[in-house]
């Protein structure tokens, strides 16, 4: 049974991912203690359930001490969503939404839930900055391949994405799918009206 753990920062972008997990196929359940994922699963795949995931936040927090273990144990996907702190301020300002850790310092409470989650961080396989993205292209990390069975997936953004390179990627890859002026040098600057 495809596996995995969606989690973040809150004002990330969890619920739009969830949603779009969803629609891939994938059976969501919000803040299930980890204790309760095997059962979950168990269930899940008796009932002939394929795919399954759970989100994970900071609301959960008495129940990370058993998360390490079952982790380790049913080794999910682990993908995490953030973004810059003014980005989270400026979404919680537009959404008028109280932070799941208090009502009081909105800031503090960004850094505190950051340090509550770091260790979730260092499991993911996938950490996303949502920062620069909207919901729709918030879609585009999850590839359509994860809704179907086995297969690889890599995505790609061209040259000339209109919102440009990432701040900090893992890593970089350009993708020219024809021939450019830069690439072939024939068919570099051409007058405005050229005789074929």
């Amino acid at each position: 049974m495809g596996f995995l753990v969606l989690s973040g920062l809150s004002g990330a972008g969890k619920t739009t991912a969830k949603g779009f997990l969803e629609d891939l196929g994938y059976f969501m359940v919000d803040n299930l203690p980890p204790s309760l994922w095997k059962p979950l699963l168990e269930e899940l795949a008796a009932r002939g359930v394929e795919r399954a995931g759970v989100v994970l936040d900071a609301r959960a927090t008495a129940f990370f001490g058993d998360l390490e273990g079952v982790l380790e144990e049913l080794k999910p996907t682990v993908i995490y969503l953030e973004a810059r702190p003014e980005v989270l301020l400026r979404r919680y300002n537009l959404t008028r939404r109280v932070h799941p850790l208090g009502a009081g310092n909105l800031l503090k409470e960004i850094g505190e839930e950051r340090k509550i989650l770091a260790p979730l961080r260092e499991k993911a396989h996938l950490v996303l900055d949502t920062s620069e993205l909207s919901p729709r292209p918030l879609r585009r990390p999850f590839p359509a391949s994860w809704g179907r069975k086995g297969g690889f997936c890599s995505a790609f953004s061209p040259s000339a994405s209109s919102g440009g390179r990432p701040r900090r990627p893992t890593s970089s890859w350009t993708c020219d799918p024809c021939p450019t002026p830069i690439t072939t040098p024939r068919y570099g600057p051409k007058p405005a009206w050229t005789p074929r």
